[in-house]
């Protein structure tokens, strides 16, 4: 069974409960809507679902890649409690990206350094993204990161030659 997830709203006095579970979602138990059925608009790299909440209200589901889904009501995170603050990457990130890149083209390519280098990639952005941390502790922990992928492709490397020959 996937991850499913539960917010309450209340919308002109009265409280819903949104129910998001793949890519499908419920309003007050009714039928299931497809996601992709909803209006939608893609806002700087993250989708912008709108829900209705009955006949004059209505909640924004926000699914990005990196923080993960956010039902937004009234410019207000239903999870939180606080103000919405859409995301962005910090530029720094790309300095970790190019690496990755440069890993696969000199390290380890074809499938299993693409899966490795994109998967890294991806993380590195959502360490990136974290709000608990300072930019140094993120700097810090995306180096430590990237360092320990290209040992563990120099590795994979090493083990592939090894088994070649």
């Amino acid at each position: 069974m996937g991850k499913q997830l539960v917010w309450n709203v209340e919308s002109q006095g009265m409280m819903h409960q949104v129910i998001l579970h793949k890519n499908k979602i419920s309003v007050d138990g009714n039928e299931p809507v497809k996601l992709k059925d909803l209006n939608a608009q893609k806002v700087n790299k993250v989708w912008a679902y709108t829900i209705p909440l009955g006949t004059m209200d209505s909640c924004t589901l926000y699914r990005s890649s990196y923080t993960g889904d956010s039902l937004v009501q009234n410019g207000i995170d239903c999870k939180t409690g606080q103000p919405y603050v859409e995301e962005k990457l910090p530029k720094w990130v790309w300095i970790f990206w190019i690496l990755y890149i440069l890993d696969f083209a000199l390290i380890i390519q074809g499938a299993i350094g693409g899966a490795l280098n994109a998967g890294a990639a991806a993380f590195t952005g959502t360490i990136a993204l974290q709000r608990n941390l300072s930019t140094a502790a993120k700097v810090i922990l995306s180096t430590v990161f990237w360092f320990v992928i290209t040992i563990l492709e120099i590795i994979i490397v090493c083990v592939v030659i090894g088994i070649r020959y």
